[in-house]
Order: structure tokens, then C-alpha cells, then sequence
């Protein structure tokens, strides 16, 4: 991950992070050819971003919520367990 450093006015400092470094990659999800849009928002112990990350297309991400994308896996195991009745986000 690259974080690049956008100072604002006031010395407010903003932090652009670009995990791909600037490079077009493909979605992840299996057949699929079109470029990432997005990335997995889930949640993903022992990484150093905290979040899956997956690269996404538009068509292959499924939203969770405004803002949060998840991806195939991810989004089949949060289905599965809001049916049983359990919190998906744990």
C-alpha cells in the first residue's frame, strides 16, 4: 500500500492510498476479465489492512452496504449466516 500525502489548506494533511500502486488489475472472481473497480471490505484477521481486499469489478462486487463491497466468498458466507440468524460481521 502507498500512501501519498495531499496537504490542504490549514495544514490539514489528507492520505490518498492506492493499494495497486496505480496499475490496472483484473477482478478476482473466477471467468471474470473486467477491471477492478473496488475491493473486499470484509473484515480479515492477521492483515495488515484489516480487510480482505480482493480486487473487484462493478459486476462481481455485491454491496453490503453504501460504501462496503464484499466479494463472491465473502458475500455467500455473510448470506449464509444472516439466515441462520447469526452476525455476519463478527
Amino acid at each position: 500500500m502507498t500512501d501519498d500525502p495531499k496537504l490542504q489548506p490549514k495544514g490539514v494533511v489528507l492520505f490518498a492510498c492506492d493499494l495497486n500502486r496505480g496499475r490496472k488489475v483484473d477482478c478476482s472472481s473466477p471467468g471474470c476479465t473486467n477491471r477492478s473497480t473496488k475491493q473486499c471490505d470484509h473484515v480479515v484477521t492477521g492483515r495488515t489492512t484489516g480487510t480482505c481486499d480482493r480486487p473487484l469489478c462493478d459486476r462481481c462486487a455485491w454491496e453490503q452496504k453504501p460504501g462496503v463491497d464484499l466479494c463472491i466468498p465473502h458475500a455467500k458466507r455473510y448470506k449464509a449466516l444472516k439466515g441462520r440468524g447469526l452476525d455476519p460481521n463478527r
